[in-house]
Parts: structure tokens; C-alpha cells; sequence
């Protein structure tokens, strides 16, 4: 509770309770849970949610991964489980549209090269071989709960992998419209564009940008006019 109190955010409110120090696991876990409540899925950094994975009592050996866990939470919510399988679907990219940022749909993001730093931005069944991989879950609707958050946690990734001197490659499950956010986002905030210079520079690149979902485009408009 003290943790919960004392952090701005679900990762201050983790990293305080665990340097307290003690039986950490436990400590986290219960604050891990209250602080979802309070700030949402959307709060936890995607380079921490993408490595969650476990096994189930009474499942045997099978390993979920995070995609089947949030099916398997959906269900114990009142829920239907399903079992995720996206398919194939014809490629798309990688295709380079911002210095040093790629993008691509789903299969053209799965079949690309391991050495492209993946930020996924929709479900994916198994996860994908590339040694470094962010997976962000942004519902292609109005109803992401916290989009501001997710979106600003994208991009922070984004700006630290590429300092470490990674080629990024963004991706949704048709490379349009969340990719498109992220793009667009990314050059509103480290390039200082406007939202409409923004969708242009990555309309002459991309021409699989989708511009349909009215909530994006308010998202970016406050992240070029922060409060």
C-alpha cells in the first residue's frame, strides 16, 4: 500500500516495493496486482510484459505465453477462452520508411531477419525467434483504456533501442493503422512535426497507412499539444 501510494506509475510502484527488499516475489506479486487495478494493462511497459510466460496448474508441461494468459484471464473474468491463431496472410515489408524504422505486417514482421529489433503492436500466437522483441497490444477501436500511456511507452522503447543502434522494425497485424500510429507518433514527438506533416512524410513511404481510427489521430493530436 505504501508503494501504491508513493509511485506515479505501475513501474515506480514496482520498483519501490522491491528495493525495499524482504521476500520481493510475494511483496511484488500483491503489489503487481493492486497496481493493475489501479493504472490498467495498458501501464505496464511492454518490455516487461513481453517476457511474462509460465506454466499452469493442471496443464502439464505446456507453456503459455502472454497472449494465451490474457485469454486464460478473459476467461476466468466470465469470458469465453479461446485459443489465438492469427494464420497466414500475404506479406507485407519489412520496408525501411523512417531512417533506421521499418515496417511490415504481421508474416512480412515474422519472416523478417533476426537482427531487426521487432515492436509488435498486435497478437501474434507464438512469439516471434528474434532475440529482441516488444510486444504493446493496441486494439485497432476505441476502446484502448489508457492510449496515451501505451503509445508514450512504445516510443520510449523505441528511442532506447535504436540508441543502442538497433533497426527497428514496427508492425501490426495489417500494417496499417497501429502501425501508422506509432510512425506518425514517432516523428511528432523526436522530430517535432506536426500531426499533418507527420501522416504525409509517412504516407509517401508507406502506402499501407491507415488513417480510420478517429481515437489515433486524437492521441496524436495531444501528443503534439502535451497539457
Amino acid at each position: 500500500m505504501w508503494a501504491l501510494r508513493n509511485g506515479r506509475d505501475f513501474a515506480e510502484v514496482l520498483r519501490l516495493v522491491i528495493d525495499l527488499g524482504g521476500d520481493t516475489d510475494t511483496v511484488a506479486c500483491v503489489a503487481g496486482g493492486l497496481a493493475g487495478a489501479v493504472f490498467g494493462m495498458g501501464a505496464i511497459p511492454s518490455r516487461w510484459a513481453s517476457a511474462v510466460h509460465g506454466r499452469v496448474p493442471g496443464h502439464g508441461d505446456r507453456v503459455w505465453r502472454l497472449a494465451d494468459l490474457q485469454q486464460l484471464a478473459a476467461s476466468l473474468d466470465g469470458g469465453v477462452q479461446q485459443n489465438y491463431d492469427p494464420g497466414v496472410i500475404p506479406r507485407i515489408g519489412p520496408t525501411e520508411v523512417l531512417p533506421g524504422i521499418w515496417a511490415g505486417n504481421l508474416d512480412g514482421a515474422r519472416d523478417s531477419e533476426e537482427d531487426f529489433a521487432v515492436i509488435s503492436l498486435c497478437r501474434l500466437g507464438e512469439p516471434f525467434p528474434h532475440p529482441v522483441h516488444r510486444m504493446a497490444y493496441i486494439a485497432d477501436n476505441e476502446h484502448n483504456a489508457d492510449l496515451d500511456v501505451m503509445l508514450a511507452d512504445v516510443l520510449d522503447d523505441m528511442a532506447a533501442l535504436q540508441e543502442e543502434g538497433h533497426q527497428l522494425l514496427v508492425h501490426c497485424h495489417g500494417g496499417a493503422s497501429r502501425t501508422g500510429l506509432v510512425l506518425r507518433g514517432w516523428l511528432v514527438r523526436e522530430r517535432g512535426m506536426s500531426v499533418e506533416e507527420a501522416t504525409a512524410r509517412v504516407a509517401e513511404r508507406w502506402p499501407h497507412l491507415g488513417l480510420w481510427n478517429d481515437s489515433f489521430t486524437a492521441a496524436l493530436d495531444r501528443l503534439a499539444r502535451p497539457a
